[in-house]
């Protein structure tokens, strides 16, 4: 089962707690996603300081991405990442904690996913970063992932005083689905952030460089690049239960009974689970 892209969104934080709306997520078609039990929420923080200060993480949410800090000569960039599985009543909303001083203000990205393998870990090397300062491009690395259906995820941030400071705008690589890629820029410029997501095909993927960021030496950034697993799922399809798409198992007439069988795909040279 390839992973599915559900919806995203966006916005920044700050000396205060911010409280985001599931609400304002956007999926490819442009509405708001019903969000399931299952789906993966993915909340990753871009801050910026004169030191290091990662994001606390909102409540139930675990660490996906371990704090990333670049050290600008003055503009430190301040990466990190959650993430929390749905559980039978789909949350609504959740808080990000303030960082308790006006000069830490942060940017942050949201993405739901459906049909990630939580539980086996991440794909492959599951996670390279890179960081740099100065004025230099935002750059996530090359990563592989080994199993058909597996997806990448991308996220930079940049810091910089105001006037140095562009949103990040989506590597040319990455997917071309809508609003699988966001960022955001708070009103006071010194942090942004952005991210996307890519279903994964086949060999190692480079992502392009970031657009915008840091204009200036006294910056800096951070980059991150993420295989998902996919979920297993025996080969099942979906059908249409008059609300939802909901996975069954095919069945084939075997000479005596109906009995469930896999489907099964060609990714190019061999064929697997679907």
């Amino acid at each position: 089962m390839a992973i599915e892209f559900i919806g995203s969104g966006f916005g920044n934080g700050g000396a205060s707690d911010t409280t985001y709306n599931f609400s304002s997520l956007l999926n490819a078609l442009g509405a708001v996603p019903t969000l399931q039990p299952g789906d993966l929420v993915v909340v990753c923080s871009g801050r910026r300081h004169t030191a290091s200060l990662p994001q606390t993480a909102p409540t139930g949410y675990s660490t996906l991405i371990t704090h990333t800090y670049s050290n600008g000569t003055t503009q430190d960039t301040n990466l990190i990442g959650f993430y929390k599985v749905m559980g039978s009543t789909p949350d609504s909303s959740f808080i990000l904690p303030a960082s308790g001083v006006a000069a830490g203000g942060s940017a942050f990205t949201v993405h739901v996913f459906r049909g990630v393998d939580v539980a086996a870990g991440l794909d492959g090397p599951g996670k390279v970063t890179a960081t740099n300062v100065g004025a230099t491009a935002t750059d996530a690395p090359s990563i592989t992932p080994v199993t058909p259906g597996a997806g990448i995820f991308v996220v930079g941030a940049a810091c910089a005083a105001a006037a140095s400071l562009t949103i990040l705008t989506k590597p040319a690589n990455l997917s071309s689905i809508p609003n699988s890629y966001v960022a955001a820029l708070p009103s006071s410029g010194q942090a942004t952030i952005g991210a996307g997501f890519f279903p994964w095909v086949s060999g190692a993927f480079d992502p392009a460089a970031f657009g915008g960021g840091c204009a200036a030496a006294a910056g800096s950034w951070a980059a991150v690049s993420i295989a998902m697993k996919p979920a297993a799922v025996g080969g099942n399809m979906k059908v249409w239960n008059g609300s939802a798409w909901v996975e069954k198992p095919a069945k084939v007439w075997n000479g005596s009974a109906w009995v469930a069988k896999p489907v099964k795909v060609w990714n190019g040279s061999a064929w697997v689970l679907s």
